[in-house]
């Protein structure tokens, strides 16, 4: 199996170099979308990085835990790094870029179990499947064992969802003929707002709840807020 590797290099000094195998587009959702015929896992991950780094939310094909590793490699070095791929490809990435890494990373809803209904077809040279709904969109299928093809088709499994909140790929566990009321999944899972949980903020007597009902403990004794306890009873 044919390898090739990238250069990763410190703004500060000092090269490492990785090597990794190159694989089929049935591996990974990206490599079948890669300008390459037989990516390897770390051109698809400089693929993410570079898209990450642009702001390009819509059509980034990468889930939290991929942006986490992003962030985990931007934090590498704290001068900066720049990968250099065997293609001559470079990509620089700051100390700047790990805050903008890191919002993308936690504004991306996690993955979750979803279920999918429409019409599955197989690609016979890469072996990836895609799940077409019937307003027209699609989603990539990651099948683990003998699969219903064709129409009125029912997916189950785990939904990676990117930035943008659509789910972008579905491990399946369960493919088989859709039934009576699957017609309700019959659309690509989208995150929705309660799938975002907001980082949380510290508290102070002018902030949060205290606002409304001010603060406690405060100066009063024991013998008082039990008085004020009895008033309201």
């Amino acid at each position: 199996m044919a390898r090739r590797g990238v250069a990763v290099t410190s703004l500060a000094g000092g090269q490492v170099q990785l090597e990794a195998p190159a694989f089929g587009p049935n591996v990974h959702p990206l490599a079948g979308q890669h300008d390459e015929a037989h990516p390897t896992a770390i051109d698809c991950f400089a693929d993410v990085l570079a898209a990450a780094l642009s702001g390009e939310r819509e059509s980034l094909l990468a889930d939290r835990s991929l942006l986490d590793s992003c962030v985990s490699f931007s934090r590498a070095c704290p001068a900066g790094l720049e990968l250099v791929r065997s293609n001559g490809l470079a990509l620089t990435v700051r100390p700047t870029d790990v805050s903008v890494l890191e919002h993308l990373r936690d504004v991306t809803p996690g993955n979750r179990a979803v279920r999918v209904a429409g019409d599955l077809k197989v690609d016979a040279v890469t072996g990836m499947a895609t799940l077409v709904v019937p307003n027209g969109d699609t989603v990539r299928v990651r099948l683990t064992g003998p699969s219903r093809i064709g129409q009125q088709t029912v997916v189950s499994g785990f939904g990676h969802f990117g930035p943008s909140g659509t789910c972008f790929l579905v491990e399946s566990e369960y493919v088989g003929a859709a039934v009576a009321g699957d017609e309700v999944f019959e659309e690509v899972p989208r995150s929705h707002p309660w799938d975002f949980v907001p980082p949380s903020v510290p508290q102070d007597a002018k902030s949060g709840v205290n606002t409304f009902f001010g603060t406690w403990p405060g100066d009063e004794t024991a013998e008082e807020l039990l008085a004020a306890l009895k008033a309201i009873r």
